[in-house]
């Protein structure tokens, strides 16, 4: 099989793994943090199953609604649609193999998040707009990480190709910076997916459902499925610049990956019980260390290590 061939089917199976699997990984999440509340829990494929159902039941708009509140989930799903087309999750290269690609990954991941955010300040519901102001802050933050942590990879390789990354990864071993950069990254992709100590934009007991309060039907499960997407996107790239040796190998690297994150979603689903929700200062000032973690990262990186 040529390198073109292989290529194109890593790409579209890197597309199909990051749009099919975060669901299952969610449902896998709650039915072990139900085991460890002594319940039996969900079965693996309920969430998978709740956005289906929300996916053919009809849409319910505010009248208050504006027009980035009725489109920023599909422009959010869009977007991290293309970014899993140009990041290697299967393989070391992607039909979208060019100079500066990671640059635009990082463009493509924040605005997916800031999309998601003007929809719901977009809905008029002063629950929702609470919601986006705490999503807000902690995605300003959250995103600063992913950036400083991106650059610090950048920096370790030399290269700001994913693919160049990757392959000069697997001819040596990951060095402090990288792995420090990896685990924030994977860090960031816990916070993104809202669970505690971090649910302040759905914080039930005090907006409601917040971010998402408004939002139903296909909306709804668009909005829901760009949060696991993202989610997984993180932990893909963390992972694979950890450990990014099977990627020569399609296959091989497919069922690695697999294993791998896998592994990051089960640490999620047993760390996530451990805590209750942080106030809001809190949080912040969680985010603020791994923002300055981020930099050490960047400046270790700068110094070669």
């Amino acid at each position: 099989m040529s390198v073109e061939i292989i290529t194109i089917v890593s790409t579209i199976l890197g597309i199909a793994v990051t749009v099919l699997l975060p669901p299952l990984y969610d449902g896998i999440h709650r039915k072990i943090r139900a085991r460890i509340h002594c319940r039996v829990g969900p079965p693996i494929m309920q969430t998978w199953y709740d956005i289906l159902k929300l996916m053919v039941k009809q849409d319910v708009i505010p009248e208050t609604a504006s027009k980035t509140f009725l489109y920023a989930p599909s422009i959010s799903l869009a977007y991290l649609l293309l970014a899993a087309a140009m990041i290697p999750i299967v393989y070391w290269r992607t039909v979208f193999d060019f100079t500066c690609d990671i640059i635009l990954v990082i463009y493509l991941l924040s605005s997916a998040t800031v999309f998601l955010t003007l929809g719901s300040l977009g809905s008029g519901n002063i629950f929702a707009v609470e919601g986006a102001r705490r999503e807000l802050m902690i995605a300003i933050l959250t995103e600063l990480t992913v950036i400083f942590s991106f650059i610090a990879i950048a920096i370790r390789f030399n290269a700001i190709k994913f693919s160049s990354i990757f392959f000069q990864a697997m001819e040596t071993y990951p060095a402090i910076s990288s792995i420090v950069a990896s685990l924030l990254l994977i860090s960031c992709a816990y916070i993104e997916g809202f669970k505690l100590p971090f649910e302040l934009p759905e914080a039930e007991p005090e907006i409601a459902g917040g971010s998402v309060i408004e939002y139903s039907g296909r909306r709804l499960a668009l909005f829901k499925l760009s949060i696991f997407m993202k989610q997984f996107l993180l932990i893909a790239i963390a992972v694979n610049v950890i450990e990014p040796w099977s990627l020569s190998n399609p296959m091989l690297g497919l069922i690695i990956t697999i294993v791998k994150v896998s592994i990051v979603y089960i640490v999620f689903a047993i760390w996530e019980p451990l805590f209750g929700r942080f106030r809001v200062y809190e949080a912040l000032r969680s985010l603020l260390i791994l923002c300055a973690l981020s930099i050490i990262a960047v400046i270790l990186s700068l110094i070669g290590v």
